[in-house]
C-alpha cells in the first residue's frame, strides 16, 4: 500500500513537504540516529516505562502517526543551529560544554528548583516535571547534584533535536523527542512544565499555541515556569548581538517583554500569573584567579560556538582572556537598578578571592521569569 504524507502543519508552521512513501518506509523512520520509531518506543517502555505511560496511545501506537511526528521535527524552525553538522550548527560544542561544566549556571538552577518546589506544593519523586527545551538533559543532571533524593522530581528532558535526545539516551535520561509546539503527551498528566534556556527559539507566531499545548497536558492546578531574557537588556543582547555576530550560524531571535509573558499566559488559559527578574550568572571557582578567569571565558566561547572568537595558536591564555573579556563584558554590565532585586548580584564581570585559596569568576546575567497555574 502507498501512503501520501501531506505537508505537516504544527500550530501554524510548516514542517515538511509532500512525501510519497510506503508503509514499511514509514515504520522505519528514524526517531534518533540509529533508532527507528518502534525501536525508540521500545527503549522508552523498557528503560522509562513511567514516561511511556504519559504518552498518547493514539499517536505512539500508530506507526504512521508516530513517523509523521518525527518527520515533521526535521523542519522545526529555530533549532537547526543545534544539528551535528559543523557547517549547520553548534550542537556538539553546546552538548560538550554543558556536560564538562554542569554547574556553571548552578545559581539559576537552584532558583528554578525553588520555583518548581513552591509551585507544586512540595516537589518529590512523585512529581512529573517536563523540561520542555531540555537539550541533552542539563537540568536533569543538575537536579541529581543539587537536590536531595526526596526532592528530585521525575524530570523528563524533551527536545526536537535528534542529536540532543540521542546524547540524553546514552546517559539513560528520560528523554522525549518532541517539539514544544506539539507534544506526544496525553492530556492532564504533567505536574509542571519548564520552558527555559531557549524559549526565544520558538517563533512569536507559535508561542501562544505552545503555551496552550502545555495547558492541555498539565494537570489541573499544574505549574508552568518560563525563563528567557527581556528584550533590549544586556543578557538578551548577548544572544541577539553577541551570538549573532560571533557564531557561524547567527542568532536572530526575538526575546520577550514582561507584558508579552502576561498576555501569552493569560490568553493560553493560565491564572495566578507572576512575572519577575532572576539573577542567573555563569560562575567558575578555583584556586587561581587567572585560571578561573580563563576557564569561564573559554567556556562561554566554546559552549556557545563563538567560533569567530576562537583562540589562535599563537595567542597566550592571558592574551585570549584579555581579548574575550573586553569583547564580552558589555553583555554582562548592568546599571545599579537592574540588579536591585538581588542583593548578592554583580553588575559586571568580576574575579575575586572568596577566601584563602579559593577564587571566583562570575559573569552576570538577568533572566526574565514567569510562573502561572492551570
Amino acid at each position: 500500500m502507498t501512503y501520501t504524507l501531506q505537508t505537516h502543519e504544527l500550530n501554524g508552521f510548516s514542517t515538511g513537504r509532500d512525501v510519497i512513501t510506503t508503509a514499511p518506509v514509514l515504520k522505519d523512520t528514524l526517531a534518533v540516529p540509529g533508532m527507528t520509531a518502534p525501536q525508540y518506543m521500545s527503549w522508552l517502555e523498557g528503560h522509562h516505562p513511567r514516561l511511556a505511560s504519559l504518552l498518547d496511545p493514539n499517536i505512539v501506537k500508530d506507526w504512521d502517526r508516530l513517523a509523521n511526528h518525527f518527520i515533521g521535527l526535521g523542519e522545526v524552525p529555530g533549532h537547526l543551529e543545534f544539528t551535528e553538522e559543523p557547517e549547520k550548527g553548534r550542537g556538539y560544542a553546546y552538548r560538550t560544554g554543558q556536560k564538562r561544566y554542569p554547574l556553571a549556571r548552578a545559581t539559576g538552577y537552584k532558583a528554578i528548583f525553588e520555583l518548581l518546589h513552591a509551585g507544586t506544593l512540595g516537589m518529590s519523586p512523585r512529581s512529573v516535571v517536563v523540561d520542555c527545551l531540555g537539550g541533552n538533559g542539563t537540568l536533569w543532571r543538575a537536579s541529581r547534584v543539587l537536590l536531595p533524593a526526596f526532592r528530585q522530581p521525575y524530570l523528563i528532558s524533551a527536545d526536537p533535536s535528534a542529536d540532543m535526545i540521542l546524547d540524553a539516551i546514552r546517559q539513560d535520561i528520560p528523554a522525549l523527542r518532541q517539539a514544544a509546539q506539539v507534544t506526544l503527551f496525553t492530556s492532564s498528566v504533567v505536574d509542571a512544565a519548564f520552558f527555559g534556556y531557549g524559549l526565544h527559539h520558538i517563533h512569536p507566531s507559535d508561542r501562544l499555541g505552545t503555551l496552550r499545548e502545555a495547558f492541555r497536558y498539565l494537570k489541573p492546578g499544574g505549574l508552568i515556569v518560563l525563563h528567557d531574557f527581556e528584550e533590549g537588556t544586556p543578557t538578551a543582547r548577548w544572544y541577539s548581538e553577541g551570538l549573532d555576530r560571533y557564531t557561524a550560524t547567527g542568532h536572530k531571535f526575538a526575546h520577550f517583554t514582561a507584558t508579552e509573558y502576561r498576555e501569552l499566559l493569560r490568553d493560553a488559559g493560565f491564572t495566578s500569573v507572576n512575572v519577575f527578574p532572576m539573577y542567573d550568572p555563569f560562575v567558575f571557582i578555583g584556586d587561581n584567579a587567572e585560571a578561573v578567569r580563563f576557564e569561564l571565558l573559554n567556556h562561554l566561547v566554546e559552549m556557545f560556538g563563538m567560533v569567530k572568537l576562537a583562540r589562535s595558536p599563537e595567542e597566550s591564555r592571558l592574551q585570549f582572556s584579555d581579548r574575550i573579556e573586553a569583547t564580552l563584558s558589555p553583555f554582562a554590565t548592568f546599571d545599579a537598578g537592574d540588579v536591585a532585586f538581588a542583593p548578592a548580584a554583580f553588575r559586571r564581570f568580576v574575579i575575586f578571592q572568596e577566601k584563602p585559596g579559593l577564587w571566583r569568576a562570575e559573569f552576570p546575567r538577568i533572566a526574565l521569569m514567569a510562573t502561572a497555574h492551570k
